[in-house]
């Protein structure tokens, strides 16, 4: 996973959440290494269900997510 792939959330991940728009609901990962452990990516949702109040991105661990579409995107 890199900065730039779209992703969507997988049906059944390790860390639960709520997310009524789980099914439709695309982002681009925007950072790498987030979080306290450095094990977290920031996501900007399409219908972001919570978002860091600091940059408005999601933080999410990577192995809840799955890649549709690997992006051409270097990050900064």
């Amino acid at each position: 996973m890199k900065a730039g792939d779209l992703v969507r959330r997988v049906h059944n991940p390790k860390h639960i959440h709520l997310d009524v728009y789980h099914k439709d609901n695309v982002g681009i990962v925007v950072k790498l290494y987030t979080g306290t452990h450095k094990n977290q990516v920031k996501v900007k949702w399409t219908k972001p269900t919570w978002h860091d109040p600091n940059d408005g991105l999601s933080p999410e661990y990577a192995e809840n997510l799955e890649v549709i579409v690997e992006g051409n995107y270097l990050e900064k």
